[in-house]
């Protein structure tokens, strides 16, 4: 069950004597533990909660753990952290836990993978197996972070601005709920968070150079592209984030290229990409000049760009992302 499928239907589910909280996503895992411990605890977190670490700790101690009577009555939580090894150890004991679970507590395992092919996985109830993975595309993640800034910080994320946001995080919801929490604060006095905001707070206006920069291929004047880029070099900008702002907005002018190439009107093509009527006129020049050649190789050229920074290249960073502006730039 995911974890957000869990959290809505928790309230009317029967309390398990096991659970298993397994993927790669830490602020889904937080969230699902913490929902755990304060159904399970009902305010007594401070006696009644035994926390384990799993490779430096023995199932006898879970299990004591388990067994004990809570001083206060109710259940009794052990929870092991980082819980894969821990489960690989005592698999012939956790088998014959599962089969006669204690009924003094509720033992909960935080593990990076669940394979469904096993004993244990098997005899898990289903509804006490949650999954916590952040969603794999990026239309997901976007409507995650509106539903986020509007639910949890009560602060509405204008469409925009949420894309821009999951351009320059990445899907790391624990960092994109981070930056939603300061950018409410940020925003407080407007109705809403804009892709401005997004830009000066958390893309420290990265977003605004990079028009600029992309403004100047439009006219024509690669020197000062180039110019402007240095600059930012020279003023301690990492070319990781900079490679943010170039994506978002190449993206956008990439799938403003793909309409006009359907024979739409260029007005329609570059609303239907995400720019304002007020930079359309920049963005067209800025899209004819890279040409239609060219923008068909954009987000090719942008995910070797992406991989070479992250370890697939032995090239400087910078070197790439200079690289990147010439192939933009060439004619």
């Amino acid at each position: 069950m995911e974890v957000e499928q869990f959290l809505k239907d928790q309230a009317k589910l029967q309390l398990q004597p096991v659970y298993v909280i397994t993927g790669s996503e830490d602020y889904l895992h937080r969230k699902a533990g913490k929902a755990l411990k304060h159904q399970i605890l009902a305010g007594n977190e401070d006696l009644g909660l035994g926390s384990f670490v799993g490779d430096k700790t023995s199932f006898a101690e879970v299990r004591e753990e388990l067994t004990t009577l809570s001083f206060f009555g109710g259940k009794r939580l052990a929870w092991v952290e980082q819980a894969d090894d821990f489960v690989s150890k005592n698999r012939p004991a956790l088998e014959k836990y599962f089969q006669a679970p204690s009924s003094n507590g509720v033992l909960i395992l935080e593990t990076s993978s669940w394979p469904s092919n096993t004993k244990l996985s098997k005899m898990l109830a289903k509804e006490a197996l949650i999954t916590c993975e952040a969603p794999s595309r990026k239309e997901s993640l976007v409507a995650w972070c509106i539903a986020q800034g509007k639910n949890i910080h009560d602060k509405p994320l204008a469409n925009d601005a949420a894309n821009l946001l999951v351009e320059l995080i990445g899907p790391d919801l624990g960092r994109l709920d981070q930056e939603i929490a300061k950018l409410a604060c940020y925003a407080a006095d407007n109705p809403k968070i804009n892709a401005k905001d997004v830009d000066m707070l958390v893309g420290q206006g990265h977003v605004e150079k990079v028009w600029v920069l992309f403004d100047h291929i439009g006219q024509g004047n690669q020197r000062a592209a180039f110019q402007l880029l240095f600059e930012l070099f020279e003023q301690g900008e990492e070319p990781m984030k900079l490679l943010g702002a170039f994506s978002s907005h190449l993206r956008k002018l990439a799938y403003a290229g793909r309409f006009a190439m359907q024979d739409k009107p260029m007005a329609f093509a570059l609303e239907k990409a995400g720019f304002f009527s007020f930079t359309k006129t920049s963005a067209e020049a800025q899209l004819r000049k890279i040409g239609r050649k060219k923008i068909n190789k954009v987000l090719t050229w942008l995910i070797e760009t992406d991989t070479g920074m992250k370890g697939g290249s032995q090239i400087p960073p910078k070197t790439l992302m200079e690289r990147l502006l010439a192939m933009l730039c060439s004619k």
